[in-house]
């Protein structure tokens, strides 16, 4: 399964794979009447829903089409992986579900509620992305550790440093959670700023966890382990991957897939 993750990583393309006990089902894209909502049928199924994607196209700044026509929900509690090779779209989607990047028509609504109701103060305490390139200012790691959650102990940071596979190398630095970050997290790798990300998200309590390659720069020990605190966190949360490791989508229960600017479960 390693190996198939590096091949995948490698050549920007998910190789056709059978992931433990789960099927693809493939659907063809949204017709003009998939988009015309019923509503009885709509309110019936968002009481049980966490996310609600329909018939949503989110284009770029240059008016190129990035996905069209995207629908999907996620269910309260669910884990899903979303696969699709590199500029399928994965962050743009990630982007648009906490109201980050507009979308050119359709409608998102979190748990029931259309995205352009949610103040943005509520809608970041609700939900949480966790992108490729994580925001950090200049100061410390316990300072930008502590942007999730003020005046929390060091033990409560060395907790979450642990479940986010960061412990370790942060102990190792001169300064531990004391050292000094430049503007956006300069001094450290890529991989070990995401890292101190994911820290951050274990000091949150969000209801949707959206996470952008999680694993990308893991080991595959690194990887599994941190799998299992992310499931472990995310028990009663619903939580969303985007991946291109298919070692990770094994360890989720659906897959969502783009392909062709659509996107199928």
């Amino acid at each position: 399964c390693a190996a198939v993750g590096h091949i995948a990583a490698a050549f920007d393309a998910l190789p056709e794979v059978a992931l433990g006990k789960k099927r693809e089902l493939l659907f063809p894209g949204a017709t003009p009447n998939s988009c015309v909502p019923d509503a009885v049928a709509l309110a019936d199924r968002e009481t049980a829903q966490a996310v609600s994607v329909r018939c949503v196209t989110i284009r770029a700044s240059g008016r190129a089409t990035i996905l069209n026509e995207a629908s999907f929900a996620l269910g309260k509690g669910e884990k899903v992986a979303l696969m699709g090779a590199s500029g399928a779209g994965k962050t743009s989607l990630l982007e648009a579900l906490v109201n980050l990047r507009e979308i050119g028509s359709g409608e998102i609504r979190l748990f029931g509620r259309p995205l352009r109701q949610w103040p943005n103060v509520e809608l970041r305490r609700s939900a949480v992305l966790i992108a490729q390139r994580p925001f950090f200012l200049a100061g410390s790691i316990a300072d930008n550790l502590r942007l999730a959650r003020p005046g929390v102990s060091e033990q409560a940071l060395f907790q979450a440093l642990d479940s986010a596979c960061a412990k370790e190398f942060v102990m190792a630095l001169p300064q531990g959670l004391q050292t000094v970050l430049g503007a956006q997290g300069y001094g450290l790798s890529g991989g070990q700023l995401h890292r101190l990300a994911l820290a951050r998200l274990f000091l949150t309590s969000p209801e949707l966890i959206l996470l952008d390659e999680p694993t990308a720069h893991l080991d595959a020990a690194s990887r599994d382990r941190l799998m299992d605190s992310l499931l472990d966190f995310a028990a009663d949360r619903t939580l969303l991957v985007a991946t291109h490791d298919p070692c990770v989508a094994d360890r989720l229960g659906r897959i969502l897939q783009i392909r062709a600017q659509r996107v199928s479960a």
